[in-house]
């Protein structure tokens, strides 16, 4: 992509790090890691893959770089830390990355990091054709988080479902997951509305990509997508449609981003984007149907 379809680099407020990139070299389990590829960098946080004596590991930075002069540091380690407590929730599962242990650096505990190993593949591509147990199997992983009082919430981005060489997903960045507490609070009739819309709407956005990916596995009936969006997703959509437009208005208006401010028009656009932009396909706006 040439300099003139791209824009600037991400300023320090929209990178989770300010200025600085993922450590060079960290200590995980008591093994020594050095850094091999930044996958993306982005407000909230910044995964990258490890190398070491026991293989390669994924880990993610959360939030340290301040917003308007406030300090984010407890912010990132809350995202770390109610990441690992999902994701040691499902360490029973096939289908989740397994947990690496505490990350330190120079001795030093990174407690807005969070280590789990690099699970080998590629982001789920558009109408990709996958494994005849793929679907089941991440709808078992889906029906676990729902069995303990969680929505994992971010399932309609591709890039959060990994392909494997044996053609199974497995389902990473828990970053947004909507996870209640246990004070009464949590426990009222309001949040348990809206729990269940987003548990609802996790299960819609498996149908739609398993209608994407494997239709053949669906009843005839029952392979158009749009027609079967629960009422919930279908307003948030409307909602959430204009903030996004509005938010990419923003990043074009700043330089960060070209045209109609597509992530693809990112200078570093994470790892699943540039995948695809690779293959010729634009993830941001294409329509994607499922195969007749």
């Amino acid at each position: 992509m040439s300099q003139g379809t791209t824009g600037r680099p991400r300023p320090r407020l929209f990178r989770a790090l300010g200025a600085a990139e993922p450590a060079a070299a960290i200590q995980v389990d008591g093994s020594d890691y050095t850094l091999q590829e930044v996958l993306k960098h982005d407000s909230w946080a910044a995964s990258a893959i490890y190398h070491g004596a026991a293989g390669r590991i994924v880990v993610k930075w959360n939030r340290q770089q301040p917003i308007l002069g406030l300090r984010t540091l407890r912010l990132g380690r809350w995202l770390a830390n109610r990441e690992g407590l999902m994701l040691g929730s499902l360490q029973h599962l096939p289908n989740v990355p397994r947990l690496s242990g505490p990350v330190t650096r120079d001795g030093q505990v990174c407690d807005n990091a969070i280590a789990h190993e690099f699970v080998e593949g590629h982001p789920l591509g558009a109408g990709e054709w996958v494994n005849d147990e793929a679907f089941p199997a991440l709808q078992r992983v889906i029906e676990a988080i729902h069995a303990e009082g969680w929505a994992y919430v971010d399932l309609h981005k591709r890039e959060n479902l990994v392909v494997d060489p044996a053609g199974m997903l497995y389902l990473i960045d828990f970053q947004i997951c909507f996870m209640p507490g246990t004070s009464w609070c949590w426990r009222t009739w309001p949040v348990r509305f809206w729990l269940a819309q987003m548990q609802q709407g996790d299960r819609y956005h498996i149908y739609k990509h398993w209608c994407r990916s494997r239709p053949d596995q669906l009843p005839e009936g029952r392979r158009e997508v749009d027609a079967y969006r629960p009422w919930f997703n279908r307003l948030t959509r409307t909602l959430g449609n204009p903030m996004r437009a509005t938010r990419r208005r923003l990043l074009v208006w700043l330089g960060i981003r070209r045209g109609r401010g597509y992530s693809h028009s990112e200078a570093a656009p994470e790892d699943a984007v540039r995948r695809d932009l690779a293959q010729g396909v634009r993830p941001d706006d294409a329509t994607l149907r499922p195969p007749q």
